[in-house]
């Protein structure tokens, strides 16, 4: 299911938001403040996936319940920095959990 969701986030395009840092990306702590700055955004999600032998990364899934925008950012073990793929809005919970979830 992650697999189908990665492969349609690629098909479909990624977008970026007006932000002061060309590349989109910066410290966690930049990223995390310009987040809840401009759109009132909180991590909920964090999961851990291997990009190669070498490097592992951090997805981060940032949510403004109240408004339904939300953010997917990606923070590098290796370079430490954090950098905004895409954002969007009108976002809900689907309820559900997969099967084998540790939450």
């Amino acid at each position: 299911m992650l697999k189908i969701f990665a492969v349609s986030i690629l098909l479909l395009g990624i977008s970026f938001p007006a932000f002061s840092n060309p590349s989109r990306c910066g410290s966690p702590d930049e990223i995390d403040k310009y987040l809840e700055l401009q759109f009132n955004e909180q991590k909920t999600w964090v999961g851990l996936s291997e990009v190669s032998k070498e490097e592992q990364q951090l997805t981060y899934i940032y949510e403004n319940p109240k408004n339904g925008s939300w953010t997917i950012a990606f923070y590098s073990l290796k370079d430490h920095q954090t950098c905004i793929l895409m954002m969007g809005q009108s976002s809900t919970h689907i309820g559900t959990k997969p099967k084998g979830s540790k939450s």
